[in-house]
């Protein structure tokens, strides 16, 4: 296989990728030697990929957990990366009044951001249809993919957590940057080498 980033074919096996779901059944975590990326091998095909997110949290997770505990540490790490975000886009001088969010999941980020900015045009692309109620509840305006293009130049792109989840990156994060104003910002988080301390990769 190649590399989604820089196409090298030195690609090396780490380990088998752990998930519960059969879908993965006989993946592997993998390496490039010239960029370092990691991926699974074989990668999914667009259409099973598609198939998979469209229900991420059921074919994930089993379903979303409605623990208080798990809603208040949620809630925890979206004020963290909110704190975060703000305090750059201070630094820069960069006034933010819409935003576009790809993968939100329930919106705890939005929800945040909303409770400081309550005015802020938020736009979500959410893969997981059974979200889009909650999400619009909280006020979100849930768009499609492809009409991304559509909408007006937005101050910020936000992606949490979601770059690993695509097949590929560059022209992942291409097609939601489009959109984005001139000296506009992005926050991009990912895990790190998250499958060293996982049971379950998925």
């Amino acid at each position: 296989m190649a590399c989604p980033i820089c196409k090298s074919t030195d690609v090396v096996i780490v380990k088998p990728y752990a998930a519960a779901n059969p879908f993965f059944a006989g993946s592997k975590i993998c390496q490039c030697g010239e960029c370092n990326m990691q991926m699974i091998s074989p990668l999914p095909s667009e259409d099973s990929w598609e198939s998979y997110n469209n229900s991420y949290f059921i074919n994930a997770h089993g379903g979303l957990n409605p623990s208080k505990w798990i809603e208040a540490y949620n809630t925890g790490v979206a004020k963290i990366r909110l704190n975060a975000f703000i305090k750059y886009l201070n630094q820069e001088n960069v006034t933010v009044s819409s935003v576009l969010e790809i993968g939100p999941g329930q919106g705890y980020l939005m929800r945040e951001f909303k409770k400081r900015l309550p005015n802020l045009d938020y736009y979500v692309v959410e893969s997981d249809s059974s979200l889009h109620d909650d999400l619009i509840r909280h006020g979100a305006t849930v768009i499609n993919v492809a009409d991304v293009n559509t909408l007006k130049p937005l101050d910020a792109v936000i992606a949490t957590h979601v770059l690993e989840h695509t097949l590929d990156p560059i022209g992942f994060l291409g097609h939601f940057t489009s959109v984005l104003r001139p000296g506009g910002a992005v926050f991009i988080e990912t895990p790190c080498l998250d499958h060293e301390y996982k049971d379950l990769h998925e």
